[in-house]
């Protein structure tokens, strides 16, 4: 393995693993890095799986990226608007109670007992998906810049021309660009002001203008 693409989830993953599908790596999303990886098995995993395939996108990894066995893959920061970076996190993973589980996601607790391991500061939220949302954003982000700060920043709003050029390869003619390649349905309409105010909003904001985008 020689790239992992990660971020928050719901950040073009799984967009961008098929987009180098499309021009000849061997990218998968979230073979490797799935719910069921350990500390334990991560070593395992990648002399089992990652010697197999050329990119690796999963918002799982984020959690072990200061593991040796990743120390000399190249990592990809994929960040997100985070309006609409946050409304999808609540229309996929039903944040958490806030309705009913959307049933084109599968067994949605077994997603957020991963999440929960990792960031128990959002299961300590629970009832208050607004505030979860902001947590997952800014912590999952933070996380990333902490663990591997050499990590390649890429707005994905940016496009696949600069993906390519941020990690070196040609772009070619034709290439997959379905950005709603894992659309689930519709998202909540929410703005700033629907999201409480609190020093974690103020905190948010502040750490996506730092990204370049304007709240």
């Amino acid at each position: 393995m020689k790239l992992i693409m990660t971020g928050t989830g719901r950040c073009g993953t799984k967009f961008h693993s098929r987009l180098l599908r499309s021009i000849g790596w061997e990218a998968k999303h979230e073979l490797v890095f799935d719910p069921n990886v350990t500390l334990a098995n991560v070593q395992q995993r990648m002399q089992r799986l990652g010697s197999v395939v050329d990119a690796e996108a999963s918002w799982i990894v984020t959690a072990f990226l200061s593991h040796p066995a990743l120390k000399n893959i190249k990592i990809v920061h994929l960040v997100r608007e985070p309006l609409p970076c946050m409304a999808s996190m609540l229309q996929v993973t039903n944040f958490y109670g806030m309705r009913d589980a959307n049933p084109l996601n599968g067994p949605v607790e077994f997603w957020l007992r991963c999440l929960y391991r990792h960031l128990p500061e959002i299961e300590q939220m629970k009832g208050k998906p607004l505030k979860q949302a902001m947590i997952m954003y800014l912590a999952w982000n933070r996380i990333v810049e902490e663990q591997r700060p050499d990590a390649i920043l890429h707005r994905i709003e940016d496009g696949p021309q600069a993906f390519c050029e941020r990690i070196g390869i040609s772009l070619p003619e034709q290439y997959f660009n379905d950005e709603k390649c894992n659309t689930r349905g519709p998202v909540p309409d929410l703005g700033w002001d629907d999201y409480p105010d609190c020093p974690l909003k103020e905190e948010t904001r502040a750490y996506a203008q730092s990204l370049g985008y304007a709240v």
